[in-house]
């Protein structure tokens, strides 16, 4: 506990002492009742010391449920005391979490005055508006007293963790917007049944109950007999998820175009994951967090986690990852590749690269890059789901 003295006591105490003599000299009533008054205001600081902080308890109550960043985030704080003296004069100090106040610059806080504390309590509640992905934490409350005139403040640090996850925020993607236009060149063609898509991987003879749309005409005319096209679901393929989080392209603290590429991320994970079953996310971060699929709901909930705690501390460029990691271009692999930097070098191997396998660039902040369609720019999740 703190105890800070006004400087105006010290002038009210060497007044009493002044007064006791004074009275003893003149023996005036008058100046003995002043003197007995700037006894009651001395000794009435003191008072405060000695009711001290015993009865007193802070309780922070979050909100239940998941928490998607931009949302906005209600505290409610329940200030009690379990003595039967009440409680005068007494300030609640709250501090918004580190990662709040480094997205918003600011150093805020909340401040609630409460007079008159009884055993009842008091409860009180604020909001913190456009909240940041990541885990906000809060460490302490602050406790002020003073007593009425204000000549002596005493402050206590009282302990109260709480935390809370904030995911990122996220929209369905159409599968059709997942596949450009080089793939309808290739081959991709939507399948009758479900929600799937194939690119051709090879010619077989034909067999009775083709379709005549399956009918490969150009092979079919050279070997001199019926041919049809066999295909290869894209979605039942390894899809491979690749966020790019080399610290150099992105500010030191927080940065919109990382957590716009978060979000990419997410938005992936929570379309494809729903019923693809090959599914990899993988982080060019100081770690190199990888996530595979075991089940829809474990690895949905494993990622949204790992997207909700990551930070932009890659050492590596994504060209080095990508170089390490997939030397060759495995056929029937797709990479969803999220990156907010792109250069001629890069580009010009993912023009290579989807001759054997495929890729689709998500570049955040930024706008279409060049004439190649499996590069996007995003600046906002809307332009996802367009």
């Amino acid at each position: 506990m703190e105890i800070k003295f006004k400087r105006e006591i010290y002038l009210l105490i060497t007044l009493v002492v002044l007064l006791f003599f004074w009275a003893g000299v003149m023996e005036d009533s008058r100046v003995a009742n002043l003197f007995w008054l700037g006894l009651l205001m001395t000794v009435t600081p003191f008072l405060t010391l000695i009711r001290g902080w015993r009865g007193i308890k802070v309780e922070r109550l979050l909100p239940e449920g998941r928490i998607f960043s931009g949302d906005k985030l209600r505290i409610k704080l329940n200030i009690k005391n379990n003595s039967i003296f009440p409680i005068l004069w007494l300030k609640v100090l709250e501090r918004y979490p580190l990662k709040y106040m480094i997205k918003h610059q600011t150093l805020s806080e909340i401040s609630v005055p409460v007079h008159f504390l009884t055993k009842k309590g008091t409860k009180h509640e604020y909001l913190l508006q456009d909240v940041p992905r990541g885990k906000l934490k809060w460490d302490k409350v602050e406790l002020y007293r003073t007593d009425l005139l204000g000549f002596v403040e005493t402050k206590k640090e009282l302990p109260l963790l709480d935390e809370v996850t904030v995911y990122p925020k996220f929209v369905y993607i159409p599968v059709d917007n997942l596949y450009n236009r080089d793939d309808e060149k290739q081959g991709v063609t939507k399948l009758i049944k479900g929600n799937d898509y194939s690119q051709i991987s090879g010619v077989r003879e034909y067999q009775r109950g083709d379709k005549l749309s399956l009918i490969h005409w150009k092979v079919s005319a050279k070997k001199n007999t019926l041919m049809s096209k066999e295909f290869y679901p894209l979605l039942n393929q390894e899809n491979h998820i690749i966020l790019d989080c080399y610290r150099k392209n992105y500010g030191e603290d927080y940065d919109p175009q990382f957590e716009l590429a978060v979000s990419v991320a997410a938005s992936l994970i929570n379309s494809l994951g729903r019923f693809n079953k090959n599914l990899t996310l993988k982080f060019n971060n100081k770690s190199g967090d990888v996530v595979t699929y075991k089940n829809k709901t474990y690895f949905i909930k494993e990622a949204m986690e790992k997207l909700a705690l990551v930070e932009h501390d890659g050492y590596q460029t994504l060209e080095k990852m990508l170089n390490e990691q997939y030397s060759y271009w495995h056929r029937g692999v797709t990479l969803f590749i999220i990156t907010n930097r792109l250069d001629d070098k890069l580009i010009g191997k993912f023009y290579q690269g989807n001759g054997k396998g495929r890729i689709k660039v998500f570049l955040v902040g930024g706008e279409k890059f060049g004439n190649y369609d499996f590069i996007k720019g995003v600046k906002s999740l809307k332009d996802l789901s367009g």
